[in-house]
């Protein structure tokens, strides 16, 4: 996973008032031991942040919380969109987005500390560090807010799925995906190292090729294992398959 020191022209610190970002934390309310928050990130025109492999290049968002009486977080990723600009093919989100954070708690916690780092870019990027309390006994306030946003998240799937298997590419170093049913795009993660960044598909059919950025050896594919994430213009699933 490449960061952005090395795809962007010069980076600058964030100062606590930028005119092309403000963030704030959704409050969803509590049920049993389960708080759950979101962070919400508004970007300024050309302005974007990142999904959890953020591309090319850029900065992938590190969301925890913390506190003696925090037991799990899970944190999700809204589905995103591709972009390719002079910087490179990044993928992320603009405008405004919500990040929802379910933490677990122990009995009677009532407080913990909301720690992120990520990145805001145009042409410079932004690395952002966000330190806040957190009060676990609120009321939940956005609790419809965080539910439309938890609606956007793609949904890990045991059928219907839209990709059959993945594959080494017969020529070069990628993948080949064949699919079940027609996607816009399709995004992949490696769950184990090495990391590396996947390029956009190109569809033809019930097949997509996707080259692999970087040097990396086409044997080293074989056994992988990934998450693919396939979006359409309705839906945002997504699988773990084994690289065959």
């Amino acid at each position: 996973m490449l960061l952005s020191s090395l795809a962007w022209p010069w980076v600058q610190p964030a100062s606590a008032a930028n005119p092309n970002w403000a963030y704030r934390i959704l409050d969803g309310g509590r049920t049993g031991s389960v708080k759950s928050l979101g962070l919400e990130l508004t970007l300024a025109d050309g302005w974007k942040t990142y999904w959890r492999v953020p591309g090319a290049g850029g900065i992938p968002p590190s969301i925890a919380v913390m506190g003696d009486q925090v037991e799990n977080v899970r944190v999700s990723h809204p589905a995103p969109t591709r972009f390719s600009d002079l910087s490179g093919e990044t993928i992320g989100y603009e405008k405004r987005v919500v990040f929802p954070i379910d933490v677990t708690l122990a009995e009677n916690a009532s407080s913990a500390k909301l720690s992120v780092f990520l990145g805001v870019c145009r042409e410079v990027c932004i690395p952002v560090s966000i330190e806040e309390p957190l009060d676990m006994a609120s009321a939940g306030a956005h609790a419809a807010e965080l539910a439309s946003w938890h609606a956007k998240v793609p949904k890990l799937t045991q059928d219907n799925f839209p990709v059959v298997s993945v594959s080494e590419a017969k020529r070069g170093v990628g993948l080949s995906i064949a699919l079940a049913a027609p996607v816009d795009d399709i995004l992949i993660e490696v769950l184990a190292k090495p990391h590396f960044y996947c390029h956009a598909p190109v569809i033809n059919g019930s097949i997509a090729a996707i080259d692999v950025a970087g040097n990396v050896k086409a044997e080293s594919l074989i056994g992988l294992a990934l998450r693919v994430t396939s979006l359409t213009q309705t839906v945002a699933l997504e699988q773990e398959l084994t690289v065959v």
